[in-house]
């Protein structure tokens, strides 16, 4: 199972080299394609002084620059295929970009100090994960495709990574890892629509805005129906899709080219928001929860709706934006004693 997402991973870098690599590629050199992105993602509930459920989450994510020219390079095959088969808007579309994230969550019941099954409380699991995602975009609406492949189980190196936060943080370890669930191999298919709804701007550089989202995940990691809405107040707004903590389809801080929206305002240097939001999960399956596919594991019996509300702050600063929101999320499986919180930190720079 390691070597399958060694070699998942391996693929994934050759091919991003070989889409992305130079311009010799281009049958006809790109004019202004845009820059690329790098997004950082980091959570964990220590920021609610807590060590259990959605205990840690790690993602990095590269967004690249417009693709819409880059049918004519010598690796055009997905690039191709998201274009012309993958698509809700069409030739509606402004912006497309890819993206390709490698992130790591961490799931662990209350009691750490134990080293028996607590069959009442949820199991032990790690989610070590790639990311491919298609982007599309004009001024009002983000569609996104995605697709996560990766390993659930001892092999996703949870038990490893935490071990290490612990022993720099000078806390006990988690005694149960020997029980958490096994190794599977993990497929994710991933759509969303994002609708930003007319700002209302003061002319003086103060604004608010509203973002709604519905999407899908299908896979044999998590199977739901989502839904929210995300409410914005603040200092020359940014020109993205808002903001959103580690979760499939939630890649927003795309760069903003001003000279492909024609009538909108240019995106300034420098700007403050707050910002929260609510999100609904209508969920069929959770592997976190559910226990594995094809094997025996243990499990709990999950709750079919789970929300999630966020209360945050976001800065921009040139070329850097910076967020941070605590997550507070609903009660996940039936014996759970009470909903959860963590802090959702993420930090963007486009060059």
């Amino acid at each position: 199972m390691k070597q399958i997402f060694t070699c998942s991973l391996s693929g994934l870098l050759v091919f991003s080299a070989c889409v992305f690599g130079q311009d010799d590629y281009l049958d006809e050199p790109l004019e202004k394609p845009g820059p690329w992105s790098l997004n950082i993602y980091f959570e964990n509930d220590l920021f609610s002084d807590t060590d259990q459920q959605y205990t840690n989450g790690a993602k990095v994510s590269w967004v690249s620059p417009d693709v819409s020219e880059y049918v004519h390079t010598n690796f055009p095959v997905l690039t191709e295929f998201f274009d012309r088969e993958v698509h809700f808007l069409s030739d509606a579309y402004n912006v497309k970009n890819l993206a390709f994230s490698i992130g790591q969550n961490m799931y662990t019941p209350e009691d750490i100090a134990a080293t028996e099954l607590i069959e009442s409380d949820r199991p032990y699991a790690a989610w070590l994960y790639l990311s491919a995602g298609f982007h599309a975009k004009n001024d009002r609406i983000q569609d996104t495709f995605e697709v996560q492949l990766g390993m659930v189980g001892p092999a996703a190196l949870g038990e490893e990574i935490q071990d290490i936060v612990h022993d720099f943080r000078g806390i006990p370890k988690a005694n149960g890892w020997g029980n958490q669930i096994r190794n599977e191999l993990g497929l994710n298919l991933v759509g969303e629509r994002r609708i930003r709804l007319e700002p209302d701007n003061t002319g003086m550089g103060w604004e608010t805005d509203a973002i709604a989202s519905g999407g899908f995940v299908i896979g044999n990691v998590s199977t739901h129906l989502n839904m929210g809405i995300e409410g914005r107040l603040g200092y020359n707004l940014p020109q993205d899709f808002g903001t959103t903590h580690i979760r499939p389809g939630g890649e927003t801080n795309i760069p903003f080219l001003d000279d492909r929206f024609e009538g909108m305002r240019r995106e300034q240097d420098y700007g403050f928001l707050l910002f929260a939001s609510v999100e609904g999960r209508a969920v069929a399956r959770d592997i976190f929860m559910d226990g594995n596919t094809f094997r025996d594991s243990h499990s709990v019996n999950k709750k079919p709706l789970v929300a999630d509300l966020a209360l945050g702050v976001k800065f921009k600063i040139r070329s850097f934006k910076v967020s941070y929101a605590m997550v507070h999320r609903t009660k996940q499986f039936d014996l759970q004693p009470e909903a959860h919180t963590f802090g959702s930190m993420m930090v963007s720079f486009t060059y």
